[in-house]
């Protein structure tokens, strides 16, 4: 369930699309991916707040959004808080807050890892007790983007802090596909290169690249990427995104292929 690729191509759709009409917005999104296997379910209701009326282009679709957001999966639900707040066309930072349950289900859920560089694997976890947890999600995540001509940059950068509660250990996190600790930090940047055809098709490349500080792991994909934009007649934005590549850095990936598709929509209320 390595889910980086779903959560950045989803914040980076919504610049492509974004409307900063003022009111009550719900967007719904849902992904999956291949080695390693992974889904995702993320529901958002959020209020948008204009900051500029400039004309200005770098200033015209300045704005704050904040609002509730609910990441599903086969193996914990997180409930949370988020804010988005873009000044200036070129930057903005999400900010958010969240309860995970992490539950036994369908063979999934929280698992204990003997230390940092134990063995977690597939078939290394097979044996180990799944149990039921309550943790927490703190993040940040800074981006800059541009587009000049028909070439769009965007990179962002996501620092995570996850908790545990009642847990002292370490133990295998799916969000980053790596053993953390009870209370641990995860670093993770995600750049992508697209040229731009349209106002409905971008192909380019997106590179991933994932640190988990306390054990020194690291993480490095490079993907081909595809992504649909076109404009719905009673939807703000619609979208959907493959990402087609392999692991340059990885425990037990590298070299694999690598899949990711998702889907979603923005309606205003």
């Amino acid at each position: 369930m390595f889910r980086w690729v779903l959560f950045f191509v989803f914040f980076f759709i919504s610049f492509l699309s974004a409307s900063i009409e003022k009111g009550w917005h719900f967007s719904q999104c849902a992904g999956g991916s291949f080695n390693p296997l992974g889904l995702l379910f993320d529901s958002r209701l959020f209020y948008r707040i204009p900051l500029s009326q400039s004309g200005d282009i770098l200033f015209q679709n300045s704005k704050i959004d904040i609002g509730i957001i609910n990441w599903l999966t086969p193996r914990d639900d997180l409930i949370g808080v988020f804010a988005n707040i873009e000044p200036i066309a070129v930057f903005d930072i999400t900010l958010f807050y969240g309860y995970r349950p992490i539950f036994n289900f369908l063979g999934f859920g929280f698992q204990q890892m003997s230390g940092p560089y134990a063995d977690y694997s597939p078939d290394a976890r097979k044996p180990i007790p799944v149990e039921n947890k309550n943790s927490l999600w703190l993040a940040a995540m800074p981006a800059f983007k541009i587009e000049l001509f028909n070439i769009v940059f965007a990179d962002t950068l996501a620092m995570n802090y996850f908790s545990v509660l009642g847990y002292s250990g370490y133990y295998y996190e799916a969000y980053s596909e790596a053993i953390l600790k009870e209370n641990d930090f995860v670093l993770a940047n995600d750049a992508y290169l697209f040229y731009k055809w349209n106002d409905s098709w971008l192909t380019g490349a997106n590179y991933n690249f994932l640190y988990v500080p306390n054990s020194q792991y690291r993480s490095q994909r490079l993907s081909a990427a595809v992504v649909f934009t076109p404009k719905i007649e009673g939807l703000q934005s619609f979208f959907m995104a493959l990402l087609v590549g392999t692991f340059l850095e990885n425990h037990y990936y590298q070299w694999m292929p690598y899949i990711g598709l998702q889907t979603g929509i923005t309606v205003k209320l």
